[in-house]
Parts: C-alpha cells; structure tokens; sequence
C-alpha cells in the first residue's frame, strides 16, 4: 500500500522539478533577450545547480556570466581576460538557444583579446628594440672605424678604431663581433658554434682618448670565409676599477641588429 502512495509522489516531484526548471529557463532566455544578464544569471545558476545537463543551461549561464562582467566594454585587460575565460569555454558551433547572440558575443571578445595581445606584442617589441638601440649609442667607447687587414699567409685580421667619450681613462674592453659572408649570411666557426668572435683589449685609452686600431689586430681564426665584420662593445674596465657593461638582457636584439646590418636593412 505504501508503494502505491511513495510512486505518484515522486512522479509528481520530478514533474513539478521539470516545470520549476522549465518555467526558470524559459524566465532566464527572456532576461537575455531583454540584455538584463544579471537575472538570467541568477535564474540559470539555480537551474545549473539542480541539473548542469538542462538544456542549454550551462552554455547560457557562460554567457550571463560573461556579459555581465563586459557591462558596457569600458573593462580593464585584466577584467577582459576574465571574461575571455569564460567565453573561449562555449564552442563556436553552438546552436542552442540565443545561439546568434552567445556566439556574436563570444567572437567579439576572442577577437578584441586578440587585437588587444598583439598590439600589446607590438608595444614590448619597440620599447624592446629601443632600449637595444640606447645601449648600443650609449656605448661610452664608440667604433670609429673596423679596420680589415691580412697576416703574412692571407688570414684576415680585425681591428677596431675608438673614441673613449668618458673622463677617465681604460684600460681593458671586452668586444663581440659579428661576422658575415658578402650575402650578409651568418658565417659560423663550425655547425655547433654562432657566427661571433669574441675578443678583448688591454691597450690603454685615456680620457676622452682615441685608440688607433691600426696599433693592433686579432685573428679571425674559423671565420676566414666572413667578409663582414659588425662588432660591439660588451664590457669596460676603467683604471679607477670602474666597469661598464651592456645589458645581457639585449643579447638577442644585438644579434638581430647585427644581422639587419649586415643586410643593409635598419633595425
């Protein structure tokens, strides 16, 4: 006899469950065509807690979600990013219900992220190249000249002609030069090594000196077959103990300029 009873009672719960869930999906849809998201979000959460799988539930909830927290789009990045998490969740294939609206939507944030990522890039990128560039002007030993010559059996020899701009005198420089066939290609000393030699200094330049790079030469050794030679000031050592060095951050953007230079190209 109990059984009887317990039977109907439960159909009925879960018709009336059915119909509560209807009745607040059906409510929630409206509250988005209406652009009042902070009900349909609060009328889909109540479904999605009782049953994730209702429906569309858990798709326009994302959406709710996430046009409430866009507002107008007058948003931080870090807010847009919050909402770009929510949204890059909803397949572009959707066609569930407000479906022209939830994918609309979702495609504008994924693309405004995008443009907002790569202009972003962009902005680093210069400010990136800038310092690059103020390092190598703000060099206080600057290249005058490279000077090409050859040893007694046809070897070249490198040399580099400077102009010390700061009032005290040096007495050790460390250089990098970049070398280069005449199609401005990396040569290399061997597959596993970069296309730099790497060389250093002990003549002494005074204040505000000059030193003649025709008083001195280093061997170019395994780069034999480089006919352009593009060098760097790396590190100073001034007779008061003093140093100056280039940013080891700017390596890469070094080798970059190097290799634009070499090309005849700006960087």
């Amino acid at each position: 006899m109990k059984k009887k009873v317990i039977i109907p009672i439960l159909a009925i719960l879960i018709l009336l469950l059915v119909f509560h869930n209807w009745i607040l999906y059906s409510a929630g849809t409206i509250a988005i065509e209406n652009a009042n998201y902070v009900l349909s979000e609060k009328l889909l959460q109540i479904i999605y807690n009782q049953d994730s799988s209702y429906r569309n539930v858990n798709v326009l909830l994302k959406y709710s979600s996430a046009k409430k927290k866009y507002g107008d789009g007058d948003i931080s990045n870090s807010e847009l990013e919050k909402v770009y998490d929510i949204v890059s969740t909803i397949d572009g294939n959707y066609k569930g219900d407000n479906h022209d609206e939830v994918v609309s939507f979702r495609n504008l944030i994924i693309d405004t992220r995008t443009q907002i990522r790569e202009k972003t890039i962009q902005e680093e990128d210069e400010n990136y190249r800038t310092k690059v560039r103020e390092a190598i002007n703000d060099c206080p030993l600057v290249i005058d000249k490279v000077i090409l010559s050859e040893n007694m059996i046809g070897r070249t020899q490198v040399s580099l002609s400077c102009s010390n701009k700061a009032a005290k005198t040096i007495d050790e420089f460390d250089a990098e030069i970049y070398c280069y066939d005449k199609f401005g290609e990396p040569v290399k000393k061997s597959i596993n090594k970069d296309n730099v030699l790497h060389v250093s200094c002990q003549k002494t330049i005074s204040a505000n000196g000059f030193l003649d790079g025709n008083d001195y030469y280093w061997d170019t050794y395994g780069y034999e077959n480089a006919s352009i030679f593009i060098p760097y000031i790396i590190k100073i050592h001034y007779t008061d103990g003093e140093e100056w060095r280039l940013d080891e951050d700017l390596n890469e953007g070094i080798q970059e300029h190097a290799g634009l230079k070499a090309k005849g190209e700006t960087y």
